[in-house]
């Protein structure tokens, strides 16, 4: 008998349990559906509108070149080419009949066709799986990509890329406002390449030499990139070589430095000699530049004491006229003319043991894990590097120099610190001294600035940017050390060139505000 009115109350409770368990899934699906039997909507994106807003978010000028030129060097690419293509050489069958030895003026030409091409690792499935998905960014923690957003520059230039990678190839074009992908075969070939037919014809092809002056800053801290190609029809315009010589390690490091703060330490630090050569033919002379120089007046004085000029990096030139803002339109040459650069790269390594917190709200932001070891590196040019790089350019009728102004290595006299932080390729963010630094960074999604907003992906950068000024301190020391060294003894005052050196360095390491530099 009990166990009849055990067994019925638990039939009861189990019923009554089964029915408002019922009862409350039926709500909630009531709820989720707005009544029964409705089926969910699927929420759709306009994806060219969802492209087009995040091109506004990018500066205009160099920005498919600057992603594609990074895209190829985290493939492990050694060159690179770029090419510009008219519609006649472009769509003839045979290229036997081409503009070879004729020079042209490209002032204002409006190319059919970009190419940019490089020889790094052919793409995997993956890699033509991440490209037709935005904001899927490549998950190795070595390189520089984390955004999955940089490929889709290409729109700013074209409605429709075709990408061709080993025997396999993938045209993307708009269907109304969404995005589609046509894959297909081709002949196999060591290049990865990148076609762009430019929107109705509409977009002015960049100055061969403003354009070379940004690959020679955007080769300065690539891991595996080391020439750059730019062509029209076929024919050179110029040609970025990059080389590095043997490293020699730093034997003493301050303490300071060798220290782990919160979970950043550097373990060593090298010094390479770097050298970049330009190599500029008549016809990438031929249209000019479209750089303004901010040069000040020449009758304005110049301040004696270089600790109180308003820039750095200003004892070698004196003050130029303003120029208008195309330097020259016409060649400044009938030929071929190299311009070399050196300079040494700090090139620090680090290893970091972030928190879980840290390493999970980096995950969130970048979707990949931060690299446990990786390369800090610094560039700061000698008095007497400087000097050479001011003097490229300098002859009457030059059009000026790869090597300085916007997006330069060196800024124009009087523009103040230049100097910009670097993840692969440079922001528009200011380091506040006279020392280009690179390093694992993480940017805003346009890649303008350093992110010192978002918690977790702050505190990464608080960190570098820590880093970061020991290095500084470490080139400061090792400048002033070597000043030291050739300073006389006996003598009753240095030679003017030594003290000259000396307010140099110092000037150098004055530190201004940074700053969101406004031309890009």
């Amino acid at each position: 008998m009990l166990l009849r009115v055990f067994g019925g109350v638990f039939s009861f409770l189990f019923l009554t349990t089964y029915h408002y368990a019922t009862y409350f899934n039926t709500q909630s699906k009531v709820r989720m559906n707005g009544s029964c039997g409705v089926q969910p909507i699927q929420v759709r994106v306009n994806q060219r509108a969802l492209v087009q807003k995040v091109l506004a978010r990018y500066p205009e000028e160099n920005t498919v070149f600057r992603e594609l030129v990074q895209n190829a060097d985290d493939a492990g690419a050694e060159n690179v080419e770029i090419e510009f293509q008219t519609k006649d050489y472009a769509t003839k069958s045979s290229r036997d009949n081409t503009t070879h030895g004729i020079l042209h003026d490209l002032t204002g030409l409006r190319a059919f066709k970009w190419i940019v091409k490089n020889d790094g690792e052919k793409f995997k499935k993956e890699d033509w799986a991440r490209l037709t998905n935005i904001a899927d960014g490549n998950p190795d923690d070595q390189k520089i990509g984390a955004f999955g957003v940089g490929f889709f520059s290409v729109f700013s230039i074209t409605e429709g890329p075709l990408v061709i990678s080993g025997s396999h190839s993938q045209r993307m074009y708009y269907e109304g406002d969404q995005l589609m992908v046509q894959p297909g075969t081709c002949e196999d070939s060591k290049w990865t390449t990148i076609e762009m037919e430019v929107k109705d014809e509409q977009l002015d092809m960049p100055t061969p030499f403003d354009l070379s002056r940004f690959c020679c800053t955007a080769v300065t801290f690539l891991v595996n990139v080391k020439k750059v190609t730019i062509l029209f029809n076929g024919q050179l315009l110029s040609q970025i070589t990059k080389s590095r010589t043997e490293a020699q390690k730093i034997p003493e490091i301050p303490k300071e430095l060798k220290k782990k703060r919160e979970f950043m330490q550097v373990k060593s630090v090298e010094m390479i000699p770097q050298e970049v050569q330009v190599t500029l033919t008549p016809l990438g002379h031929s249209a000019g530049s479209k750089k303004s120089s901010a040069r000040r007046p020449a009758a304005e004085k110049e301040e004696s004491n270089p600790t109180k000029r308003t820039g750095f990096f200003e004892i070698a030139k004196k003050a130029e006229p303003n120029r208008a803002d195309t330097i020259s339109r016409t060649p400044s040459t009938h030929t071929t003319t190299t311009s070399t650069v050196n300079y040494t790269i700090y090139s620090a390594h680090i290893s970091s043991n972030p928190s879980n917190d840290i390493v999970s709200g980096l995950e969130a932001a970048t979707k990949k894990k931060p690299p446990s070891t990786f390369r800090y590196e610094a560039v700061h040019l000698t008095m007497e590097q400087y000097q050479q790089a001011m003097q490229d350019g300098s002859e009457e009728g030059s059009i000026g120099s790869v090597f300085r102004g916007v997006q330069a290595l060196c800024s124009e006299v009087g523009e103040g610190h230049g100097s910009r932080l670097f993840i692969g390729q440079s922001t528009a963010q200011t380091s506040g001294i006279a020392v280009h630094l690179s390093s694992r960074f993480i940017p805003t999604v346009e890649r303008g600035s350093i992110d010192i907003a978002n918690g977790q992906v702050a505190k990464w950068n608080e960190e570098l940017l820590y880093i970061g000024g020991f290095l500084t301190r470490l080139i400061y020391e090792q400048a002033m050390k070597d000043i030291r060294e050739r300073w006389p003894k006996t003598a009753s005052s240095p030679p003017k060139d030594l003290r000259q050196e000396a307010l140099y360095i110092m000037n150098c390491f004055t530190e201004r505000d940074t700053v969101e530099a406004m031309a890009w």
